[in-house]
């Protein structure tokens, strides 16, 4: 799979968040293409598929139908380190205990889903460059 610097995928099946999500990337400087995933089942799909490329980062919901975020970072985990492929989980309410847990279960960032679209913009200029520039060290 080959990176491509613009591509950011989100796997939420909440048609609100991913509107909001969507409409939030339009309205930035940089241009992103996002793929989207209504389950995990399409995420594994996508990211098994040796055609597809690999993404700048995943942003990942918890709740997903089919498998659940959680059981689907750890599977994600055992086929991709997360130089290969960085996740930041994107749920609701990031308390303590879901940001240690997703930690320990190696995801690269927890984050809530933010109100604003000025914030979730800064949010995503802000992980974008902590990844790029996590690749360029390594």
């Amino acid at each position: 799979m080959l990176l491509d610097t613009g591509l950011i995928i989100l796997a939420d099946d909440d048609k609100y968040a991913v509107d909001f999500f969507r409409n939030a990337l339009k309205n930035m400087c940089r241009e992103f293409q996002l793929v989207t995933c209504e389950n995990g089942e399409e995420l594994i799909k996508y990211l098994d598929n040796p055609n597809n490329v690999r993404p700048l980062i995943v942003f990942l919901g918890v709740n997903l139908p089919i498998a659940p975020g959680l059981k689907l970072l750890q599977e994600i985990r055992q086929q991709y380190s997360a130089v290969d492929l960085p996740l930041a989980v994107y749920t609701n309410h990031a308390n303590n205990a879901l940001k240690r847990a997703t930690k320990k279960l190696g995801a690269d960032y927890c984050i809530s889903k933010p109100s604003s679209s000025i914030i979730l913009q800064n949010l995503i200029e802000q992980l974008v460059k902590q990844v790029g520039q996590r690749d360029i060290v390594i």
